[in-house]
């Protein structure tokens, strides 16, 4: 008699129905558990990426962006039409190293991103933008990219004769406009006093006093007093040719343009109707510039950015002019003098006091070559253009009688104002630089070839700003990334309305209300965001407080926070999963899990149906 043991024919296809069921579930969690991070990479189909630090990212070759200054950090953005978001954000990052964050929408498709290398939370460079951009641009996800470029006003003045100044070219003053024009700093001219009504400085002014003590070399007859007119004679209106120079009008339709176009004039007159003044008188007028007291004299608020004076004697600099230069240099003004036309002889006092910045001049708008009155010496900080032949090889500025008159000169006297007029627009970038700064920095920009000029570093306007200021203006976009996010704990305690009170709002209504509330354009990201993408799309509110705007997620309800120049804040951007841990990309079961699963069944059932092959024991 033979018994037959059943157990095992139903033991062998459930065994096998459980490994069918865990192949097949192995295929559904796979997307689960992409993002999960291990020794420092982030893993996705079972495929490592580099987190951060690779050497590959150093590899990449800067692309040709032609002389395009850009954001750094912004990128411009369109994806392909299937992308979507919550599914595919995290994994372009994984594939690129390029982790982004959402800022705003753009037109035709395109968003606003902030860039960055995955895993590195600072700002990138330019360069490092760039490259960003091109490793982003490589991603199948995405159909266009482009970094945000940095643009600004070309700033030419159409002042009807500065064509005719060479010597404004020669230092490059328009690419140097176009990074300042200046910001209102006070440049105090110790000369001939100004030529108050002329077109090109009347708007310009903004004190004066006259510190010549002599009344018969001050041409007015009554000594010191604080109407700082140029009272003509044998001055030839030396102060308001130098003040043109550093300050004229710009854009007004007449003459020319100075070299800083919001400066404000503080005239010292000390030097009378015959062009000669005391060094007593001299001091005077410095130390007021320079906000101290001066007995007799109205005391100034405050002292100057800048001192020129286009004036001086060929002697030492003795140790009353030492002590009042140095007093100008500790009140934080910069003295600026010409070193003299007397080629033969030593530089001019105050040239050669130590605290003063010493001015040579040179000729030639392209061939530069050492003026041949220049006094020159190892003093000489910087040559500026101050003519060298007649008519147009000349300085081009203000002149007097008459308030619409102009003519050209040459000397260290129009040199020297060169130099001042870029320092205060080298201070209007950086309000603290010193004395020795700057001249280092003239020492390091001044680098155009001049004839006779002995190595001594060229004016250049252009050089020095951008020395002092690579990317000017791009502050804007990093004040938007310090002002601080709402608070969250007050967002999660301010629950945002329910759908009904949304419905029932004007801006949903359809009613004549619907103006209060305009829409700005919806992001396309080629098509609607599918359910699970909590995006918050910004909706201007008129007629509210400043900075104020109402997100609506997809489901309909509201929700109102605060924005900082139309950026929305970090803690209410679409998630973007920059630093996943353990995070689903999706889990939905995959097609071939559920078809090993469903043949498995069925492989089951008909076993189940099948006679065993029985295990015969004897009884």
């Amino acid at each position: 008699m033979y018994n037959i043991d059943m157990s095992f024919v139903f033991w062998r296809p459930s065994i096998t129905f459980l490994l069918m069921l865990t192949l097949s579930m192995s295929f559904s969690v796979s997307a689960e558990i992409a993002l999960l991070p291990d020794n420092n990479h982030y893993y996705q189909d079972g495929d490592a990426f580099p987190q951060v630090d690779t050497p590959w990212v150093d590899q990449i070759e800067i692309p040709d962006n032609g002389f395009a200054e850009v954001v750094p950090g912004r990128a411009k953005v369109r994806f392909k039409d299937h992308f979507i978001w919550s599914q595919d954000a995290a994994t372009i990052m994984l594939r690129t190293g390029v982790a982004f964050d959402y800022l705003k929408p753009l037109n035709f498709g395109y968003v606003l991103l902030d860039i960055r290398f995955l895993g590195k939370a600072e700002r990138p460079s330019e360069d490092d933008t760039l490259k960003l951009v091109a490793m982003l641009r490589q991603d199948q996800m995405v159909r266009n990219t482009e970094a945000d470029a940095w643009m600004k006003a070309y700033a030419t003045p159409t002042d009807p004769r500065f064509n005719e100044m060479w010597h404004l070219r020669s230092i490059g003053a328009e690419a140097g406009w176009d990074v300042t024009t200046g910001g209102g700093q006070e440049v105090c001219v110790i000369d001939t006093g100004t030529l108050l009504q002329h077109e090109d400085l009347v708007s310009r002014i903004e004190d004066g006093y006259d510190f010549i003590s002599s009344p018969q070399s001050g041409g007015d007859g009554n000594g010191r007093d604080d109407n700082e007119f140029d009272e003509g004679g044998g001055s030839g209106y030396h102060g308001s040719h130098v003040a043109g120079t550093i300050l004229a009008e710009v854009n007004n339709g007449k003459g020319i343009p100075g070299l800083n176009w919001s400066a404000k004039l503080v005239t010292g007159r000390a030097l009378g109707v015959t062009g000669g003044g005391s060094s007593s008188d001299i001091a005077d007028a410095i130390l007021w510039c320079s906000g101290y007291d001066v007995n007799g004299v109205t005391s100034r608020t405050r002292p100057v950015d800048v001192i020129n004076m286009s004036l001086g004697s060929h002697t030492n600099c003795d140790s009353y002019t030492q002590q009042v230069v140095t007093a100008a240099e500790d009140a934080g003004v910069i003295v600026v003098s010409a070193t003299g036309n007397s080629p033969s002889r030593q530089i001019s006092m105050p040239a050669n006091c130590t605290g003063s910045l010493a001015v040579a001049a040179y000729g030639g708008e392209t061939n530069r070559r050492r003026s041949s009155y220049s006094t020159f010496g190892d003093g000489v900080d910087v040559v500026a253009p101050g003519g060298d032949g007649s008519g147009s090889q000349t300085v081009l500025s203000i002149t007097g009688p008459s308030s619409t008159t102009y003519k050209w000169s040459q000397g260290t006297s129009m040199a020297t104002p060169h130099a001042a007029g870029v320092i205060s627009l080298m201070l209007d970038l950086d309000p603290n630089l010193t004395r020795t700064e700057i001249k280092a920095l003239f020492d390091e920009t001044g680098t155009a070839s001049c004839q006779n000029c002995n190595g001594k570093p060229i004016l250049n306007m252009e050089g020095l700003l951008n020395a002092i200021d690579p990317v000017a203006g791009g502050g804007d976009e990093e004040e938007t990334e310090e002002d601080p996010p709402p608070n969250e704990e007050e967002e999660e305690n301010d629950p945002p309305p329910n759908e009904e009170e949304e419905e029932d709002s004007p801006s949903d209504d359809g009613s004549d209300d619907d103006d209060e509330t305009r829409r700005r354009p919806e992001l396309v990201l080629g098509g609607e965001p599918d359910e699970d993408t909590e995006f918050r799309t910004p909706v201007i509110v008129d007629g509210g407080e400043e900075g104020e705007n109402v997100y609506i997620p997809p489901d309909g309800s509201g929700y109102t926070g605060e924005t900082t120049n139309g950026y929305v804040p970090p803690t209410q951007r679409p998630p973007v999963y920059n630093q996943p841990t353990g995070l689903c990309q999706s889990t939905s079961p995959s097609v071939f899990g559920l078809f090993i699963l469903l043949f498995g069944c069925l492989w089951y059932l008909r076993r189940s149906r099948e006679p065993a092959n029985a295990i015969v024991s004897r009884a």
